[in-house]
């Protein structure tokens, strides 16, 4: 038997909180960048996510609710258009993983 481990987020913990708001002023950052502004924005995306490989770029605007912390990017990756929870698919060297296969 799989079983998951859930974390649910406590809006009481004051440090969770914080570090959630650093998170999301990054992501503000992030956003109100130039177009002009490439190394800035190759700054910040290796400060949001939890892995970003090189020549990762994200089309602002991005949203997250936690700024992208818990999201990893391969090398390269490109997003140019607006990603929502819809968007939860992993790939590995342009393929498509199937994890109902994998179980």
């Amino acid at each position: 038997m799989l079983y998951k481990l859930v974390f649910f987020f406590n809006p009481n913990i004051k440090e969770l909180v914080g570090f959630q708001m650093t998170c999301l002023e990054k992501m503000y950052d992030y956003n109100q960048t130039r177009p002009s502004q490439m190394e800035k924005r190759a700054e910040l995306i290796k400060e949001m996510f939890a892995e970003a490989g090189e020549g990762c770029y994200i089309e602002p605007p991005f949203y997250a609710n936690w700024g992208g912390r818990h999201v990893h990017l391969g090398n390269p990756c490109r997003v140019l258009r607006e990603l929502n929870d819809h968007d939860r698919e992993y790939y590995y060297r342009d393929r498509k993983i199937d994890w109902d296969t994998l179980k």
